[in-house]
């Protein structure tokens, strides 16, 4: 039996390990699904067959790739909700550890929904006219990005300010985090997803370790 300080230090470690495992595991599953440009370049400008026929190339793929993602976002969703607590530590940063938790899961459940408009792209029949099909998703697809573009900015900009005011991470780490909090409204989408899935993984490794060398 552990005793009550090891459940609650085991407790604690579980937030930052999960956020570790959500970076790395979704960073793989974006690479394999080449969410960036969807296995070769298309657009809203490229024609229906031709989207059709590049994503059942593909679809092995897209499939493992966006099944890997949605196995990152599940761990995701336990970091976020710990770091409601972790920014908080003396009742100083409330809203900004609300703001900093609900607009990372705001946003991982716009990339879910991504996830199953590409899912269901996959289970449609292409040929002839249904390949109306994945063109209209890719054009729905093409800037939807930019609807969670601002929730990542969010989230970045409160966690650094929270980092800053409470001491949580040395204070350098925080303003770094202010710094580049816009850049999601500026990035590529895969770019953007990518620059977030890594600083969550350094953010949370950063926790990790000062639990592990804490008292």
């Amino acid at each position: 039996m552990l005793s009550v300080d090891q459940e609650d230090r085991l407790e604690r470690w579980a937030g930052p390990a999960a956020g570790i495992v959500a970076g790395i595991v979704s960073m793989t599953g974006l690479a394999l699904s080449d969410f960036g440009g969807l296995a070769g370049g298309i657009s809203p400008f490229t024609s229906g067959e031709t989207i059709a026929r590049v994503i059942t190339e593909n679809k092995d793929g897209l499939e493992l790739g966006t099944t890997v993602l949605m196995v990152g976002l599940f761990f995701m969703v336990w970091f976020l909700v710990h770091l409601q607590t972790r920014l908080n530590p003396t009742g100083t940063s409330r809203w900004m550890a609300s703001v900093a938790s609900v607009g990372g899961l705001i946003a991982i459940t716009l990339m879910a929904l991504v996830v199953a408009y590409v899912r269901a792209s996959l289970q449609a029949p292409f040929s002839g006219a249904d390949s109306v099909i994945p063109k209209a998703i890719v054009v729905f697809d093409w800037d939807y990005w930019r609807t969670w573009a601002p929730f990542l900015s969010a989230h970045m900009l409160a966690s650094g300010v929270a980092i800053v005011r409470t001491g949580l991470l040395p204070r350098l780490f925080g303003w770094g985090a202010v710094a580049v909090a816009f850049a999601p409204l500026m990035l590529a989408p895969g770019l953007m997803t990518g620059v977030f899935m890594l600083w969550v993984v350094v953010f949370s490794a950063g926790l990790l370790i000062k639990d592990i060398r804490s008292p």
